[in-house]
């Protein structure tokens, strides 16, 4: 009777012990899945920034619908090396606060058509925007970098020309997770 209470036992220990091995494999294939949707969400929401920005590429290629006020134009007074402040004015990213502050150092020039500038902080090249100059204002967008560590981040900036001969405006830094950071733009000769 003994060895009989014995063996009872034991089964009943050891399929407990295997019922807790089947939940375990469940949790940790739960956590793996979640993972896995956790890239795909963010792998799509890279596809939907990519299809925006392929989508306001062919409207500016479209010749029909061109304003003339929108057409790249060259304008010599840009070319040079301009001194940039940035205050943040608005945030809704973690480590960004409201009243940083941040200087570079933008060289201004043209490829082409292209007006590209070139930043630098303490003589190291940091960032290249391209973009182009209309009778609107400028509007430039960040290439990404290879050491960036999140390729959905994107970098816009729109300036105007002053009277005082001075580039004001606005650089915008979009994170996936809704993170934003705009910054106040000044730029001097």
């Amino acid at each position: 009777m003994r060895n009989i209470c014995f063996l009872l036992a034991v089964l009943l220990l050891s399929s407990g012990c295997y019922d807790k091995k089947k939940e375990d494999a469940l949790r940790r294939k739960e956590i793996e899945l979640s993972q896995k949707e956790q890239e795909l969400l963010l792998k799509e929401k890279t596809l939907q920034i990519k299809e925006q920005e392929l989508t306001e590429r062919v409207k500016q290629l479209d010749t029909n619908s061109v304003n003339p006020a929108d057409t790249a134009m060259y304008n010599a007074d840009l070319v040079g090396t301009w001194a940039v402040k940035m205050i943040c004015t608005e945030t809704s990213c973690p480590g960004s606060a409201i009243g940083d502050t941040k200087n570079e150092q933008w060289e201004l020039g043209y490829q082409n058509d292209v007006l590209i500038a070139k930043a630098t902080v303490r003589g190291k090249l940091v960032r290249v925007y391209s973009g182009i100059s209309t009778a609107r204002g400028i509007e430039l967008t960040a290439r990404p970098s290879e050491e960036q560590a999140d390729a959905s981040t994107r970098m816009i900036v729109r300036m105007q020309i002053n009277s005082s001969g001075k580039l004001t405006g606005v650089r915008e830094i979009l994170r996936s997770g809704d993170c934003r950071i705009v910054y106040a733009l000044e730029l001097s000769k």
